[in-house]
């Protein structure tokens, strides 16, 4: 669990600095666009367009990754819920079995 929310903290930092990049490259595009200097906007925009296309695949990543995690998890739950539940009904079992032998 601790693994999981380290990861998830990496995760975020990483967008947060993509988020930084993607507003700083598109202010100066619009700087660059008022100042008419087309070429530097355009280059701006297509560096602007990477760092989104990076941010989507870095999510993308990381959410494949876990439901990775979601899965291998399972059937480690499903046992665990398993013996519960044999647990609850072995007991219920004990239970009427006393019963019939006070009857």
């Amino acid at each position: 669990a601790d693994s999981l929310r380290a990861q998830e903290a990496d995760h975020k930092a990483a967008l947060d600095v993509l988020d930084a990049k993607i507003a700083r490259a598109e202010a100066a595009k619009l700087e660059a666009a008022r100042e008419e200097d087309y070429g530097r906007a355009k280059a701006l925009k297509e560096e602007a367009g990477l760092f989104k296309k990076s941010r989507a695949e870095k999510i993308a990543s990381f959410e494949s990754h876990a439901s990775q995690r979601r899965q291998a998890d399972w059937p480690a739950n499903v046992k665990l819920d398993a013996e519960v539940m044999l647990a609850g009904l072995e007991a219920k079992l004990k239970g009427l079995q006393e019963c019939d032998k006070l009857a």
